[in-house]
């Protein structure tokens, strides 16, 4: 398993001058303004994919806009916030999140968090930071347990945020195992990553 964080600190024309075969990614920046944000993503990422796999890859997308490495057996997931992207690369299907800390979490908390999630988030010494943990790690089993996870508040459940090591342990309706996510934070975003195994 590959995970990598970067930061967007170049300009779209320093990003695309790093990579050589522009039809992997024309289709993704055709129609977005050359100093877009979403722009600059897409091609952090395509270089960030560079550097983790030694050589550009194909990248396509579903119908729902997962991306897979095209003829690859790795699987593949991307995210991106206010000036970083992460991926994740495993043999087994992967999720990752990344989120920029802020204070905005606290005013959407009753559109992703249950009951039990709020007094789990009200023992812990960093209530706005568990929150931030509790939205990632929910996206980041989304991302590979696909749309019928679509409605995150009621179909998934943290159950427990372990800050020593780093591990968030979650229950997602219809799973009789626990699912679990790895985290990391800095004081600008929290990560979270796992890999799907023994459902």
């Amino acid at each position: 398993m590959l995970v990598k964080v970067s930061r967007i600190d170049k300009t779209a024309e320093e990003y695309e001058a790093q990579l050589e075969y522009k039809e992997y990614y024309a289709a993704k920046v055709a129609n977005l303004r050359p100093d877009s944000r979403r722009r600059l993503e897409i091609l952090a990422t395509r270089c960030l994919l560079k550097e983790m796999l030694d050589g550009e890859q194909i990248v396509s997308y579903d119908e729902y806009g997962a991306p897979s490495l095209t003829g690859s057996g790795q699987y593949v997931s991307i995210s991106h916030t206010d000036g970083y992207v992460a991926v994740i690369i495993a043999g087994k299907p992967v999720g990752i999140d990344i989120e920029r800390r802020g204070r905005r979490v606290e005013r959407v908390r009753s559109k992703f968090m249950q009951p039990a999630e709020d007094q789990l988030v009200g023992a812990t010494p960093d209530p706005v930071l568990s929150m931030h943990l509790i939205w990632s790690a929910k996206e980041t089993v989304f991302k590979y347990l696909g749309q019928q996870y679509y409605d995150l508040q009621r179909l998934t459940c943290v159950t427990n945020i372990d800050f020593d090591r780093h591990l968030i342990t979650m229950k997602a309706v219809g799973l009789s195992n626990p699912l679990i996510i790895n985290f990391e934070t800095t004081e600008n975003y929290v990560l979270c990553y796992s890999i799907l195994s023994g459902l």
